[in-house]
């Protein structure tokens, strides 16, 4: 979804992990929450101003899940096995 009001509030508040893609849609960010929809909004009304990497998003993606360390362990792994076994780009920062 792009990065946006509108598209934050079609998230429901539940547990799981979300990755925010920069304008070439490459992840360059991925988290766990147990509330996806209040850690959106929280990014979303600071500007993402704990993490000044995260002003390229411009697309988010999120699953909801009750097992949040288990789904964040998988997408890291997914991720990492694509880029050469880097984490994205943003959560070294």
């Amino acid at each position: 979804m792009t990065w946006s009001q509108e598209s934050i509030n079609k998230v429901e508040p539940k547990a799981g992990v979300f990755e925010f893609y920069d304008q070439y849609e490459l992840v360059i960010y991925v988290a766990s929450a147990t509330n996806v929809r209040e850690a959106l909004q929280n990014f979303y009304n600071t500007s993402f101003s704990q993490r000044p990497c995260l002003r390229q998003a411009t697309h988010f993606r999120w699953e909801y899940t009750d097992k949040i360390e288990n789904a964040l362990l998988n997408h890291m792994i997914v991720f990492k096995s694509t880029s050469g076994g880097a984490p994205p780009e943003c959560n070294n920062q």
